[in-house]
């Protein structure tokens, strides 16, 4: 291409310095060859988009492929997490209608009452999505709606599931605390504490908030998101 840029500047050069042509044929000839070479470099900056943008597309082709296989590895991942919530504040619950005679009888056949501590340590894979977004490439995906929902994912939903989880390990290492500091070999009545209950019905309060979290939002989101990158993959 430069080549030829130069061609013609020396022919256009060629033609001022004619002196047997006359002013108006010079100019019409000094014309076309400036014609030629705007339409060339027009074409070649032409090209060079169009080769641009594949290769930009095939990155987001990529990009969303990747994207994909974490989003249903994170959905999985919070439906079993949703699961074990439900199953640990059903257990929470039950504690929480023991009373006085329910503990001495199950002390008296040496039954023992079981606090289940699950941390619910959720980790989203993020790694695909902070890297393209840190190069600048997010803004590739030409699907608008597919581009809002996948960052709102990252960046509403899973921060919300973080905050969600921490808080919920916060308030059972909390009564988990209270077990350890007044549990007795003896005796399970520590399970009747005024603080105990009170943290539990926190805890259970806080699990509950976290399924609703993860069922209304990431979970349907990221599916709503696989569907979306579905049938941007087969265009």
């Amino acid at each position: 291409m430069e080549h030829e840029i130069m061609k013609h500047s020396r022919k256009i050069f060629d033609i001022s310095k004619e002196s047997n042509q006359s002013f108006i044929k010079k100019t019409k000839e000094i014309a076309i060859e400036i014609f030629i070479i705007v339409f060339a470099v027009t074409f070649s900056i032409w090209l060079h988009s169009i080769a641009e943008h594949k290769k930009e597309q095939k990155e987001v082709r990529t990009f969303l492929t990747n994207i994909r296989k974490d989003l249903k590895n994170d959905m999985d991942s919070l439906k079993v997490d949703v699961k074990d919530y439900k199953e640990d504040t059903k257990a929470y619950k039950s504690i929480l209608q023991l009373t006085r005679s329910n503990i001495d009888s199950l002390d008296r056949v040496n039954s023992k009452i079981k606090f289940q501590i699950h941390l619910h340590s959720q980790k989203i894979s993020n790694a695909n999505y902070e890297g393209f977004k840190s190069s600048g490439k997010i803004e590739n995906i030409e699907n608008e709606d597919l581009r809002m929902a996948i960052l709102s994912f990252y960046q509403q939903d899973v921060p919300a599931i973080i905050e969600s989880s921490g808080l919920y390990k916060q308030y059972l290492l909390k009564t988990a605390d209270v077990l350890i500091a007044q549990e007795d070999s003896n005796t399970q009545h520590v399970y009747l504490d005024t603080r105990f209950k009170s943290n539990t019905k926190f805890l259970i309060m806080v699990g509950d908030a976290c399924i609703k979290l993860y069922e209304e939002n990431p979970i349907k989101h990221a599916s709503e998101i696989i569907k979306m990158i579905d049938k941007e993959l087969v265009k």
